[in-house]
Parts: structure tokens; sequence; C-alpha cells
């Protein structure tokens, strides 16, 4: 099949975090917990604890505490998280750990405890001692990746963006047009709007009326 024009919209990869142990059942992406709690009501631990670099992981936190999971706590990189979700954890009673992050996770067969740290200013290590948590599930929510692997088989060159630290589609070699996730669109009803907007113009470019 050889389109004359495409789209590609191929979302974004959560990224997980690197920590001793991190492979041991019950350590999962916080994307991936979120939706097993909101898609099938299946909650992958009663004390989930949550380590994030971002806003995105107070979402998972307060859909499972929607949920009547007993949160252990918000692992936050950051050093001075602030926002409606950062007040929102805060409001619901959930401890959040700014500028700290996860060691290591302790138990056997499954998750029974994380080991947190407290961060360099600058992100670049750990200091001071550490302290367990009791927990049985981590949900990791380490950013996101732009999906670009088709944009770069088809030749396309990529660019960084410094900022948000990944790589974003730049120029095309085809007659492509990337949109959302894939473009380093973070609100879904952007990515919509997005996704909208550059089909009436593939539409049109094709030499079709679009009503």
């Amino acid at each position: 099949v050889r389109a004359r024009r495409v789209i590609l919209a191929t979302g974004a990869i959560e990224r997980p975090l690197v920590f001793r142990d991190n492979d041991r059942p019950g350590v999962m992406l916080s994307s991936a917990v979120r939706g097993y709690a909101v898609r099938y009501g299946v909650l992958t631990g009663d004390r989930p604890l949550i380590v994030t670099g971002n806003d995105d992981g107070y979402r998972t936190a307060l859909a499972l505490a929607d949920r009547h999971a007993r949160v252990a706590g918000i692992v936050d990189l950051r050093n001075e998280p602030e926002g409606p979700l950062v007040r929102a954890a805060r409001d619901r009673g959930i401890d959040v750990f700014a500028g700290h992050t996860v060691a290591g996770a302790h138990g056997g067969r499954r998750v029974e405890a994380a080991e947190i740290a407290v961060m360099t200013r600058d992100g670049s290590g750990i200091t001071g001692g550490t302290r367990t948590i009791e927990c049985d599930a981590i949900a990791m929510a380490g950013g996101f990746n732009p999906t670009v692997h088709l944009f770069s088989q088809s030749r396309g060159k990529l660019r960084w963006d410094e900022e948000r630290a990944v790589f974003l589609p730049g120029t095309s070699h085809e007659a492509e047009v990337s949109v959302g996730g894939c473009a380093g669109t973070e609100s879904v009803a952007q990515a919509i709007r997005d996704g909208i907007k550059a089909a009436v113009e593939q539409v049109r470019a094709l030499g079709h009326t679009v009503r």
C-alpha cells in the first residue's frame, strides 16, 4: 500500500525509573497501574507507593485513592512540586516525599517495601541515609517518550527538545505529519484538536472538499 498522505498518531511510551530490584513483581509503570484501576477496576496493590518526576504520577495516586487503595505515599524526584494535582494529593492526606527517590525495592515473590532516599539538589545522586516504607506495589512515572519510530523509519529527521529532554519529529522526508503524543503534545484535548486539524489539511491536500 502506498499512501499519498500519512498522519502518524503513534502516541508516547512511559519511561521506567532505575533503582535496585526494579524488576521485582509489583513494580509497574504508573500508567499501567492506573489503567488497571480505571479501566478494569483492578488494584495492583492495597498499599501502593508512587515514584514520579512529573505530575502524571499524582493522577495515578488520586485514581487509586478514589478506589479505596491506601496510598503509601508519593516519592517525587522534584525538589518543590506544586500545582493543583499536588495540592489535591496533599488534601487527600497522601504523604508527599519531595526531593526523594526510590533506592530499592524489598520483598520475595512480590514487593513488600521500598527504600527511599533524599536526592541531591541537582538530582545527580542521593545524599544521607535511607528510610523504608511498607508497600505492596510501586508505580513508576518517569515521564513520556514520543513514539517516533515510524517517523524515523520514513527517513524523517528528529530534533532534540532540551526543556522536555525528548526527541521530537523534525523534518519530514515523506508527505507526512505527526500529531498528538508522538509530536510532544501532552494534553488529550489538544491531541484531538491537532488530529482533526491535520486530517482536514491532508484531505484538502488530496483535492477533496471538507464539509
